[in-house]
């Protein structure tokens, strides 16, 4: 499956047919180029809704991270999580 944001179109003209006196007609040949997801929010905006791991392109590099597509709107790309907890004791101010 791909995912398919933006689209630029490359054409060519394969041959001209003048098969109608005075009328002008090229025959094209195109292609179209999808650009990977470079974030969450780009993935956001093609319609994936739910928080999970998803691949992304980082400068040239399919990178697989954890998207949070439902705190605030979505779309955001989770970096990294930081958990901890510590106690001050206020008097001596040593961690406990």
């Amino acid at each position: 499956m791909s995912i398919i944001l933006g689209l630029h179109t490359i054409c060519g003209v394969v041959s001209t047919l003048d098969s109608v006196p005075g009328k002008h007609v090229q025959l094209r040949l195109c292609w179209c180029l999808a650009a990977k997801p470079a974030n969450c929010y780009d993935l956001l905006k093609v319609g994936k809704k739910s928080d999970g791991k998803y691949t992304v392109n980082v400068g040239g590099k399919d990178v697989t991270v954890f998207c949070d597509m439902t705190t605030d709107g979505g779309g955001w790309t989770v970096v990294s999580i930081l958990l901890f907890c510590y106690f001050v004791d206020l008097l001596s101010h040593t961690l406990i």
